[in-house]
């Protein structure tokens, strides 16, 4: 798992791919990604192809399919709104 509190980079994407990869898993590997740009560009996919796992992208505009999509419906219907937080860690507490 890798975890971060601020934006996603194809650096962060790439750090998991490289993550997965040192698992040594003998089986094929498919990442299943939406179409974020930062997950489709030229570096995370070169890397990704040089060490034999497979990224599958999710269709454009396909909510349904996304299951982190659901998440934040979830995350915005109890969390976020009608809700002020005073502070950055009583967010991350209520989420």
């Amino acid at each position: 798992m890798v975890t971060y509190d601020t934006y996603i980079t194809a650096t962060q994407v790439c750090e998991l791919i490289e993550k997965i990869d040192a698992l040594g898993l003998i089986i094929p590997i498919t990442l299943v990604l939406d179409n974020a740009r930062y997950q489709k560009c030229k570096f995370v996919e070169e890397l990704a192809l040089s060490l034999s796992i497979e990224l599958l992208y999710l269709p454009s505009c396909s909510p349904n399919l996304n299951l982190i999509e659901r998440l934040w419906k979830l995350v915005k219907k109890k969390c976020l709104y009608g809700k002020y937080y005073e502070n950055f860690s009583d967010f991350s507490s209520a989420i």
